[in-house]
This record gives structure tokens, C-alpha cells and sequence, in this order.
């Protein structure tokens, strides 16, 4: 087996009923592109937009990037605008551009494609997927580990779409803390929103953010341990 790579593959949900839609595409440019550069030594191939309302890049496996956490840097950072993302494991079989992934093809696209499928196909049938606000899902050659990681995401999923507007903002933030920084830190947290450190625990607790926290922390580490080497 050759080198193993994670493939993203973005899409906005509803994207032609946005009204500002240069603005998200402009944002979502801006996204991508400070991760490009944050995280230039784990990119394999740049983060890009591809067809104005998709987006697509390539991760090392052996890097020290998550693209579950990377997954929902960018959905944080696009919010209210919702994304399905898929993310496919495998190989490369065509040469791989750092600055863009573009052109690029291999096993690790090919599954990011089907999985995407497979969402769409998922929120046709249950009308939306549990999360509401796009669903993240995993394909790689391992169909019963697939299953493990995508419930654990569905669950969590469904513990986002209930948070209310005040308990996401805050939520989101120590998320991206956790991601950027390795910690969820309340007292970061408190500084920023001006509230008291109790005030954020009690939103953590009541919105269950600590137990989305660790669902999401569980399949980073799971994948983790099963493809990086």
C-alpha cells in the first residue's frame, strides 16, 4: 500500500437560495486559505475552490492535521451557512500539486466522491440529514470502521443541531480552541464573550458541549490511530 491521504471534499447546502453568495464564496476563500497557510507543512494540496459552491484539499496522513477537526474549523468558521463534507482515505494515483488540489486523483478522491453521494442520498431520505447543518462523513477502505467514526458523527451532529444561537457561539469557540490550540479553555472563553467562567460552564453543560467535545476528540484519535503512521 502506498502513501495514505485524506481528501476533502466540501459543498454548500442550499447555495442557490443564498442571498450573498459572492460574500460566502469570498469567505470561504479566506477560510481555506488561512488553513493552507497554518497548516502548510500537513497540506498535501491546497485547499481551493473548485465550482464556487465546492471546495476541495488534501491532507497527509502522517501530518499532525485532523480532517475531522479540520472539518469543523471550516464549518465554524462558515457559519450560519451550512456544508455537507466528506472526507475520503486512501492513495494518490496522479501527481500531487502543494499549492492546489487540482487535478489530482487516486483512491483518497475517489471515496471522498462516493461519500458525498452517499450524504445526498441520506438527506434525500430523511429529508435532511440529522445534523441540520450538514453532515460530516468518512469513507476509506474499511467499511465496518466507516460506520463506527460516521455514527459517532451523526450523534454528535445531532447534539449541535440542538444548540440554541447563544450556546453554539460559544460552543463553536471552544471547539476552534480545541482545535487550534489542543485545550477548551473557559477562561479564554469568559474573556472574549465578557461573562463569568461559571457563566460558559453552565452553557457547556446545559448545550452538552463537553460531550460533543469528546465524541469529536474520539474519532480524530480513532482515525488517527488506524491510518497515520
Amino acid at each position: 500500500m502506498g502513501e495514505l491521504y485524506y481528501a476533502l471534499i466540501g459543498d454548500i447546502i442550499g447555495s442557490r437560495k443564498l442571498e450573498n453568495r459572492a460574500e460566502v464564496q469570498q469567505k470561504l476563500h479566506e477560510t481555506l486559505s488561512m488553513i493552507n497557510i497554518r497548516e502548510q507543512n500537513n497540506v498535501a494540496a491546497g485547499f481551493l475552490i473548485t465550482l464556487g459552491d465546492e471546495f476541495q484539499g488534501l491532507i497527509k496522513s502522517n501530518g499532525n492535521l485532523s480532517p475531522i477537526y479540520t472539518a469543523l474549523e471550516i464549518k465554524n468558521a462558515m457559519y450560519p451557512v451550512k456544508f455537507r463534507i466528506s472526507i475520503g482515505i486512501g492513495c494518490m494515483s496522479t501527481d500531487i500539486d502543494p499549492q492546489m488540489a487540482i487535478g489530482a486523483d487516486g483512491e483518497a478522491f475517489h471515496r471522498a466522491r462516493a461519500g458525498m453521494e452517499r450524504i445526498r442520498i441520506e438527506e434525500r431520505s430523511h429529508g435532511m440529514a440529522r445534523e441540520d447543518d450538514g453532515a460530516i462523513r468518512i469513507t476509506s477502505e474499511y467499511k465496518d470502521f466507516d460506520e463506527i467514526i460516521n455514527v459517532i458523527m451523526i450523534l454528535t451532529g445531532t447534539i449541535r443541531k440542538n444548540w440554541t444561537e447563544r450556546q453554539g457561539e460559544i460552543a463553536r469557540h471552544c471547539v476552534d480552541s480545541l482545535i487550534k490550540h489542543s485545550e477548551l479553555s473557559q477562561i479564554d472563553a469568559a474573556q472574549q464573550f465578557g461573562i463569568t467562567q461559571g457563566t460558559i460552564s453552565k452553557s457547556l453543560s446545559s448545550s452538552d458541549t463537553l460531550a460533543y467535545v469528546q465524541g469529536v476528540r474520539m474519532a480524530k484519535e480513532l482515525i488517527e490511530k488506524r491510518f497515520s503512521k
